[in-house]
């Protein structure tokens, strides 16, 4: 295993990846080797889909996590063993976005209503109008 961990240091070094990402990457790899109690070379695709699965119903794990654990054995089994078959085996979780607040007209009017004064915006509406390119006040 010194080899290995070894050898990945390097690759990431190599490539630029930060301290904190190097610990990071390192740490996920051994976690993933001491779950199964083996080399992490030894170790096929089978455990490559079971680790995540173990990760989310009995680790109960955040999905940041889960994505940064993958990272991490992506780029170990890619970049350090050279190993093509690690790709299509990796789940990608769905993206989950959160949709941005929308004010309403009345919320809106409300905001603007509380402004003595229409040259000086109140502080939500301040940040974004000198970035609006032709925004006059009289348009609302």
């Amino acid at each position: 295993m010194r080899k290995l961990r070894q050898r990945m240091i390097d690759d990431l070094r190599l490539r630029n990846y930060s301290k904190q990402t190097i610990r990071s990457y390192i740490s996920a790899v051994a976690d993933f080797a001491r779950h199964f109690n083996k080399p992490p070379d030894q170790l096929g695709p089978e455990h490559v889909r079971a680790y995540p699965l173990h990760l989310i119903h009995e680790k109960k794990l955040a999905w940041p996590t889960l994505e940064v654990r993958g990272a991490a054995l992506r780029f170990f089994y890619t970049q350090t063993l050279k190993q093509e078959w690690f790709v299509p085996e990796i789940a990608k979780p769905k993206v989950r976005r959160k949709l941005p607040t929308v004010l309403s007209r009345e919320e809106v009017t409300a905001l603007l209503d509380t402004t003595p004064n229409l040259k000086h915006p109140a502080a939500p509406t301040q940040a974004r109008t000198p970035r609006v390119p032709g925004y006059h006040w009289s348009s609302l």
